[in-house]
């Protein structure tokens, strides 16, 4: 059995969301995944299919953030990568990447069509992205644990 083999959700397993070339570390907001949940529904309800959400990356350590920010250039000087990316463990889990794939034809939906179900959920969307969608919680997560506590 893999590392973090486990079923967290209808539709997710926990290694979907580690850090796959940096020990498996995951962090999973329980939030991101209900999202995830809800905005793969509304995909599927908008398609009159079955959808599946491919998660690209969800948990990065500093390592493989600092690592893809060399590949692919900071924010800060016109790059893909934020230094400080909502990826990081010590956001609690709060940001993924992926792309929605139509199951029976292996279609890759449009990232602009994915955006606006996921924009319903999601406090952040960026869509500008040629291979996935970022989505996090930065504003829902911490809202929902000062309502908490």
């Amino acid at each position: 059995m893999r590392p973090n083999d486990i079923q967290v959700s209808e539709h997710f397993k926990l290694y979907e969301f580690e850090d796959r070339a940096h020990d498996n570390l995951v962090v999973l907001h329980p939030l991101l995944l209900e999202r995830l949940e809800l905005t793969r529904k509304a995909l599927c309800l908008d398609a009159e299919k079955d959808i599946a959400i491919i998660i690209t990356s969800g948990t990065r350590t500093r390592r493989t953030n600092n690592a893809l920010g060399k590949l692919l250039g900071w924010t800060s000087l016109g790059g893909l990568v934020c230094p400080t990316s909502h990826h990081l463990p010590g956001y609690g889990g709060l940001a993924v990447d992926f792309f929605a794939l139509d199951k029976s034809t292996g279609a890759i939906l449009p990232m602009k069509q994915v955006a606006i179900q996921a924009s319903r959920f999601f406090d952040t969307v960026i869509d500008h992205y040629p291979t996935h969608l970022h989505v996090d919680l930065r504003h829902s997560a911490k809202h929902k644990a000062t309502r908490n506590a």
